[in-house]
């Protein structure tokens, strides 16, 4: 199974988190995505996972944290069989509203800033980045 990377804590975001009960609960979400992806028995791992809740519940970090977590144990050769040889991207499609494509790409550099620890803060800002892509021709 993967394990939730130890680089960042989403708790650490003081300007999203005013309780810790929140940072624990999006933690505990990041959890349960990785163990569902990449459970250990075959049968028990879920191919799609759909992250729905509130407006301002985290959504986004949460997400962020499932992949951070992915390409972190990628590039250290800890991630799952199931990854090997594959290329160590994230792909998150937005819908074509400008607005929305926008806050992803901000979001990105956010998380970093917010939640990486200040030990990994200037690696991560190198491999944890957003590369816009708005055609498909250009993936």
């Amino acid at each position: 199974m993967m394990k939730r990377s130890q680089q960042f804590d989403l708790g650490q975001d003081r300007t999203r988190i005013k309780d810790p009960r929140d940072a624990a609960r999006q933690a505990a979400t990041v959890d349960a995505l990785l163990d569902r992806f990449f459970h250990p028995q075959a049968k028990r791992r879920w191919e799609l996972q759909i992250l729905a809740d509130e407006v301002g519940m985290g959504k986004t970090f949460v997400g962020l944290g499932v992949a951070y977590s992915v390409l972190e144990a990628m590039r250290n050769q800890q991630a799952a069989d199931d990854l090997r040889g594959c290329y160590q991207k994230v792909l998150i499609i937005t819908p074509s509203n400008s607005a929305l494509f926008a806050k992803w790409r901000r979001e990105v550099g956010e998380f970093v800033k917010r939640c990486v620890k200040p030990e990994y803060r200037d690696e991560a800002r190198r491999w944890f980045a957003v590369a816009p892509v708005e055609r498909i021709d250009d993936l």
